[in-house]
């Protein structure tokens, strides 16, 4: 099996269950938080979008999650407490979807010897997350999947808190 087919494969996944556990929730919804030091479903899929961007940036395509505010979802920020330093869950959505156009598109064609091309070029302050394309999706795939598997208590929270019940 080509390489690109599992990365595509994890990708899909990913997002097909990111579509699910935003479906119903609004972004007010999105910035409820859990008891602790847990961080909101806002904070996790802006998280998403910036990793998605570093994935973009390591094939020399340009950021999707246009914003200003990227350091808020970066690694160590610090958690989104209320509405007024977050982006609109919204405008997050629209650049997951659209970094998911162009990734699937991308890796589509991306060959065994394509990923395993070295990415020590510069991708801005986040740096590759391996030597090779391969190492980098790799990493980064993994990564987004931990956090996508944060989003089911938090839509239910969200559903709960909003009267809908848990779907």
């Amino acid at each position: 099996m080509r390489k690109n087919k599992i990365f595509l494969t994890t990708l899909k996944i990913c997002q097909v269950n990111i579509e699910k556990s935003v479906t119903d929730v609004s972004h007010k919804m999105s910035i409820l938080q859990l008891p602790g030091n847990s961080n909101c479903m806002n904070w996790i899929l802006g998280h998403i979008a910036v990793y998605r961007d570093v994935m973009l940036m390591s094939i020399g395509m340009d950021w999707c999650f246009r914003s200003n505010s990227r350091d808020l979802y970066a690694y160590g920020s610090d958690p989104i407490v209320g509405d007024g330093n977050c982006i609109q869950l919204e405008q997050i959505l629209e650049s997951i979807n659209e970094s998911f156009d162009i990734l699937n598109r991308w890796l589509k064609g991306a060959s065994n010897e394509i990923l395993s091309i070295n990415t020590m070029k510069d991708i801005s302050v986040f740096g590759p997350k391996g030597k090779s394309l391969e190492e980098n999706f790799a990493h980064l795939i993994c990564h987004e999947a931990i956090h996508v598997g944060e989003l089911t208590p938090l839509r239910e929270l969200a559903l709960i808190s909003a009267g809908k019940g848990w779907k």
